[in-house]
């Protein structure tokens, strides 16, 4: 679906990714053909990683994913979003995923979208979700805040637990730089609100400034209205004395786990996106920058990361990157400067660090020490810029994910794509489908918006929004696209490579029950370099990679004519189907049933045939075979598949060997 957002629209995160209005106009298709084009598969060919990392695909076909979190025992659970630009109707969920990335079930009920952010602490569950503070609590969601100001351009974001127990979010303001103009008309929360307008913290004074701009509520749309700063879009009696409050815009609020005590911890931010506590207590927090937009456009601000103290002030509206807004490298072009709307400033914080205008800092995570990196090392995603949408991009600064030292603040990218796909097509990583600029969907990273490491310190797991196009004529956000991108230590220093930590040592002859717990589809490629004739295989989702390895490990015991062994690793993949593969299900359990190794493999070559469809639809990288003894069943032949060229027939005892590949399953 396409939006019909005009050119020079927001390109800070929230405003431009997850709009807050239903009433957003939506269209066709993107117009570059008419229909999508060879969107490709993610993988982790089409991503680089820092030497001595390896990337892989742990979830895919996602629609809009925003925020991943794990619990006590290990769950995983992944927010999609819901309302997005390019799809008005689409459902906030969060999805409950096992371990190996298998599906056991999803959250609806009392959301609300744009979902931002997950939080697991204490036991439960915590949501940031349009204008709540929320906890899962029983089979229900609990609101424990409400009312935040999530109505207009920003929402509310990351929450943290913070080391003296309270949780800490973020919380954007409701326009692009204090002014309510027909930018956000056109947003299209401005109907829906028409007395919205961004609070301050604190009791501030203003200027004086007021701004008269055509008035997109007049029914004809020829008159003009004039609007004051922190107040409703033509209010005629202009305040110069704001008062501040608690759920005020731009803030960084924190209260107790179970929502009593509701306060400002720092205030003056533009849109606080992503926050993290370092080992040393210390918070951290990024912030999306202005943009040369409505009725006081500020241009060439930078993305931010800060340091944040109790009771600070970063600067909104007036500073961009502790520098004042009257300085004249944020004139725009053909614009008036912008001028101070409040009469006396607080001390302003500065950034500890600047990122290029418009890349779309997005969520933050700090390593705590251990195998994955140093102590005190802080990943930071970006989302990338959303020309020409908001004007020429200098630097690309997006689509990746960069480590940060903690000491001198310098910064290396981490995960990023391959190619960008700004040109022509890339040797199959790119699509045909292009914006305006030329940018292509990826098969490597696309749109990152979250980091979050494992519970226990040795992966980092990466939350890709998915494909999203923009144009002229505005932004096309693709469903089922959206990408976990899992990166362990590597031994081998390849980004191609398998992560170290789950590289496997032994023949597969010889694997046993704990070596098949696959975690992902392409996990499948962990297998040694031994065995030159091994082939990489990926699959689209985790479900199908673990069903791949416990078969591979169902036709070694048959092979072996192991009837007890079979009946275990029968079972094994008889729980790897999701709830939707009844029928697999059901032929696995058979085999697990049986005590007669002949009927065993009447019913392995019976799923055999059940599950060609499941692999070969959803294979992503790499190749496998499938293989045929003629002498199988009296004759009949029996076919299966196998992940090495090597014959070790599974129904002919007396004819190990008997057999030859009858096709090659290739990506």
């Amino acid at each position: 679906m396409k939006t019909t957002i005009p050119l020079g629209y927001s390109s800070s995160l929230l405003a431009a990714i997850l709009a807050t209005s239903s009433t957003c106009d939506a269209a066709g298709e993107h117009d570059s053909g008419g229909k999508d084009k060879d969107i490709p598969a993610p993988k982790a060919q089409a991503a680089k990683v820092l030497e001595g990392y390896a990337v892989e695909v742990f979830l895919s076909d996602l629609t809009f994913p925003t925020s991943i979190e794990f619990d006590a025992e290990g769950d995983i659970y992944v927010a999609e979003s819901g309302y997005t630009y390019g799809d008005g109707d689409a459902t906030p969920r969060i999805i409950r995923y096992d371990k190996s990335g298998e599906r056991k079930g999803e959250i609806t009920e009392g959301l609300i979208g744009p979902i931002n952010d997950l939080l697991w602490h204490e036991g439960k569950l915590f949501i940031s979700h349009r204008g709540k503070i929320s906890v899962r609590e029983g089979d229900g969601i609990k609101d424990l805040v409400t009312g935040l100001p999530s109505n207009g351009d920003h929402h509310n974001n990351q929450i943290v637990a913070g080391p003296d127990g309270k949780l800490y979010f973020g919380q954007g303001v409701v326009t692009n730089s204090g002014v309510v103009g027909t930018d956000n008309a056109k947003m299209g929360w401005l109907k829906d609100h028409p007395g919205l307008h961004d609070v301050p913290a604190r009791d501030i004074k203003l200027t004086g400034e007021t701004f008269t701009t055509d008035n997109p509520l007049a029914a004809d749309g020829s008159e003009s209205a004039v609007t004051a700063p922190f107040q409703s879009f033509g209010s005629g009696d202009i305040e110069k004395n704001i008062a501040g409050e608690t759920k005020a815009s731009g803030t960084i609020l924190r209260l107790n786990p179970d929502g009593t005590d509701l306060e400002v911890f720092a205030w003056g931010l533009r849109n606080p996106y992503g926050l993290s506590f370092a080992p040393d207590g210390t918070l951290f927090a990024t912030e999306n920058g202005f943009d040369v937009r409505g009725s006081r456009p500020i241009a060439n601000d930078k993305e931010d990361l800060y340091k944040i103290e109790e009771g600070g002030w970063y600067g909104w509206p007036d500073f961009a990157s502790g520098i004042p807004v009257t300085d004249a490298q944020f004139k725009p072009e053909g614009k008036p400067q912008a001028k101070f709307l409040m009469a006396e400033h607080p001390e302003v914080k500065k950034t500890v660090a600047t990122y290029p205008e418009h890349s779309a800092i997005a969520k933050m995570t700090i390593s705590d020490g251990g195998a994955f990196a140093e102590k005190g090392k802080m990943f930071i995603a970006f989302f990338g810029h959303m020309a020409p949408m908001t004007g020429t991009v200098d630097k690309h600064g997006g689509h990746r994910v960069i480590m940060v030292d903690p000491g001198s603040f310098e910064a290396t990218d981490f995960l990023a794509q391959k190619s960008h796909g700004h040109s022509d097509k890339e040797a199959g990583e790119s699509s045909e489908e292009k914006s305006d600029d030329g940018n292509a969907a990826s098969a490597g990273p696309r749109r990152l918006l979250d980091v979050q490491f494992s519970p226990d310190g040795s992966e980092l797991y990466v939350v890709d929004f998915g494909v999203m196009f923009v144009d002229d004529e505005g932004i096309t956000a693709k469903p089922e696209t959206g990408v976990v991108w899992r990166i362990s230590k590597s031994d081998e220093g390849d980004d191609a490579k398998v992560p170290a930590a789950r590289r496997k040592e032994t023949d597969p002859k010889e694997i046993q029950k704990d070596e098949v717990s696959v975690d992902s589809g392409e996990e499948v490629e962990q297998m040694t370099k031994k065995l030159p004739d091994r082939a990489d295989i990926g699959f689209k989702d985790g479900m199908t990679g673990k069903v791949f390895h416990n078969y591979l490990h169902l036709r070694m015991t048959l092979a072996n004519a192991d009837t007890d062994a079979a009946k275990e690793a029968a079972g094994n993949l008889a729980e790897s189907f999701s709830d939707e593969r009844a029928e697999l299900k059901t032929t696995a359990t058979k085999i697990a049933e049986s005590d007669d190794i002949g009927e065993q493999r009447i019913h392995f070559q019976e799923l055999t045939t059940e599950l060609e469809e499941l692999f070969t639809g959803n294979l992503s990288q790499g190749s496998f075979y499938k293989q045929k003894c003629p002498m199988a069943f009296g004759g009949k032949g029996g076919t299966w598949f196998s992940d090495v060229k090597e014959i070790n027939n599974p129904y002919r005892d007396d004819m190990k060997t008997c057999g030859n590949i009858v096709k090659t399953y290739k990506k």
